[in-house]
């Protein structure tokens, strides 16, 4: 239980960290330990478009304490490349320590941490993988854990917009795709579209895609489309979309009207010309 709180504050922790990038996935580990009776818990968010681990925290606490003192493996103290090792059933992230020399945490999933599946168990059976160890000795194996994901960010995109380019004054539309990861299901929540200059265009509640908004400024604009977040899905922003809006078309000279004795006037000349072409022989 105190494992699985530490979890939840971890993991939010990492989330208030500001806008998450599309394509980041939060990882958390829950019943993991070691053959000595030690165990390890944390969090880690992996970046799925660059295969690099993001931010991390990972805690391991009790069991051979000679050998193995506890400690939080955290970006200010140690790093975590991505390893590609023989035998391996998926990559195995390892956090290695930067203050105590050759200290490692190796953690390997059965399945791939892109989403398609959680909660993933750490495949222990994969021992050079799953092992906390000196280069690696002494070292201790890791005998169970299971990584559940816990948070993502989803791909944010704009599609389109139409009429494009657009006029100053045309009700213009924004076609918006909001796509999410299989295991946390479909992303709901608002999606509001922006000008260059941050300024709120039109909003969207999913699962409508669309929203219109009418220039008023001609030139080129550069729109981008901000997810406002959910229980499962953190807040995301789309690539930038360029937009041309065009200055309204010039309105045609209006043709003076003619008054009431004008038209008189007109009307009069108007017979007086069919009398004389009657009388033309």
């Amino acid at each position: 239980m105190r494992a699985m709180r530490f979890a939840i504050a971890a993991v939010a922790a990492l989330l208030a960290c500001g806008t998450v990038r599309a394509g980041q996935l939060t990882w958390t580990l829950t019943g993991g330990s070691f053959d000595d009776g030690g165990t390890v818990s944390g969090a880690f968010t992996l970046d799925t478009s660059s295969n690099t681990v993001m931010t991390w925290n990972m805690v391991v606490a009790g069991g051979n304490t000679g050998s193995f003192s506890a400690r939080s493996y955290t970006p200010a103290n140690s790093t975590a490349p991505i390893l590609n090792l023989i035998g391996a059933p998926q990559p195995t992230i390892e956090f290695a320590a930067t203050d105590q020399a050759t200290r490692q945490l190796r953690l390997t999933p059965a399945l791939a941490l892109d989403g398609t599946s959680s909660p993933v168990a750490v495949a222990t059976a994969f021992a050079n993988g799953n092992v906390e160890c000196f280069n690696c000795s002494p070292f201790r194996q890791v005998t169970a854990g299971t990584l559940t994901l816990t948070g993502a960010a989803p791909d944010v995109a704009i599609a389109s917009a139409a009429p494009a380019p657009t006029t100053i004054g045309t009700s213009t539309s924004v076609t918006v795709a909001v796509t999410g990861v299989a295991a946390l299901g479909t992303p709901t929540g608002s999606v509001t579209v922006y000008d260059n200059a941050s300024n709120p265009l039109c909003t969207l509640t999913l699962p409508a895609t669309s929203c219109s908004f009418t220039p008023s400024a001609a030139g080129a604009q550069t729109l981008f489309a901000q997810y406002s977040g959910d229980s499962s899905y953190a807040m995301a922003n789309s690539p930038f979309f360029s937009l041309t809006i065009d200055p309204a078309p010039a309105m045609p000279t209006p043709v003076p009207a003619l008054g009431p004795l004008a038209l008189g006037l007109l009307a009069l000349l108007l017979m007086a010309l069919a009398g004389a072409q009657l009388r033309r022989p």
